[in-house]
Formats: C-alpha cells, structure tokens, sequence
C-alpha cells in the first residue's frame, strides 16, 4: 500500500490531535537510506527501508524479485530503483495491519511464517549515504547458531559506482555468505 505525502501528513495531524502525551511525529526521512536484500529459492529480493512516523525504520510495501541472480547489472539498477523509491516517498505512516498486508515473503515464497523465511534466505543491506557512496553489509541468516560477521565483510563503494560494481559486489558478498554457511553445516 502506498501512500501519497498529503494522506501521511493527515494521518500525522489526526495522531498527534489524538494524543494526549503531545508525541511529536516523524515528517521527514534523513539520511542514509538502506535497501535490504534477501537471496534464497534462487531469486533475489530487493525491498526498501523507509523510516515511520514513530521514528524506526520498515519496510517499504515496493519490492523486486530476481531471478537471475548472477546478473549483475539487473541488481544493481534494481537497487538503484529501490533507492529512487524511497527519495519520491513520505515517512511511512501505514498502521500495523497495513504493513502486515504489504508484507511479501508469504506471497512470494514458500515460508508463511518470518522465522522459516530467516532460516532459509541469506540477506544484506545496501546502505546509501548522503554523499552517494555505498555501504554493502552482508548479514547472513537471522535465525542460525553460527554468527557472520557483518562488520569485516562489509564493503564500501565510492559514489558514482555503476549499477554493474554494486550488482556485482552484492553478488560477491553473497557467495561469500553461502561459502562460509556451507563450511558451517554439520
């Protein structure tokens, strides 16, 4: 579900009439904006991040899926497209039910429940800062004993990076990934 800045900033005016502690809501998204991206069922998922009206960080109802997952140019320009949507969007101001509805892995995927899908999907984020440059933080699965460490195989691309280095480095980290789960198994 999408919605337009003029129907958030009206759900941020009726919320804050409402509320009898005087919250001040979120309006506007800073920097830097982050794109996760799950692989898994050989495809590759790309979804938005966006930052909600209490302050945190969703995601976004737009998401891609790949199934090419060696093409580097597609995920990278996908990535790019993901990036422009959350420039052209308002803070999220969908309720629960809403987001619950947007929700993509049981429409997409086989797993209905989030910790199958955690179990069974390597993700990372992209993380696009203000002054273009990139942050590619593999993660790993969410819901496993064994830890990738996020911090030393992240990487940074300079801003002006082409869609066919940022696809290709997503790709890297994610071989990476399966490299090290698959030395991992018992």
């Amino acid at each position: 579900m999408y919605l337009s800045f003029e129907e958030t900033i009206a759900r941020i005016t009726e919320y804050e009439k409402d509320d009898p502690t005087n919250y001040v809501y979120c309006r506007e998204k800073k920097f830097p904006y982050q794109v996760h991206i799950y692989k898994g069922e050989n495809q590759i998922i790309v979804v938005p991040v966006i930052t909600t009206i209490g302050w945190y960080s969703t995601e976004m109802a737009w998401h891609r899926q790949i199934t090419d997952v060696r093409n580097e140019k597609l995920i990278g320009e996908t990535v790019e497209a993901a990036i422009e949507h959350i420039q052209g969007s308002p803070v999220d101001a969908r309720t629960r039910k809403e987001r619950e509805e947007d929700n993509f892995r049981p429409k997409i995927t086989k797993y209905k429940s989030q910790k199958a899908f955690d179990k069974n999907y390597l993700w990372c984020a992209v993380i696009y800062h203000e002054d273009g440059s990139y942050a590619i933080c593999p993660g790993g699965h969410n819901e496993v004993e064994f830890v990738y460490d996020e911090e030393a195989n992240k990487v940074i691309l300079p801003a002006g990076s082409s869609d066919k280095v940022l696809g290709r480095t997503i790709i890297e980290r994610f071989k990476n990934m399966e490299t090290f789960y698959a030395g991992k198994q018992h």
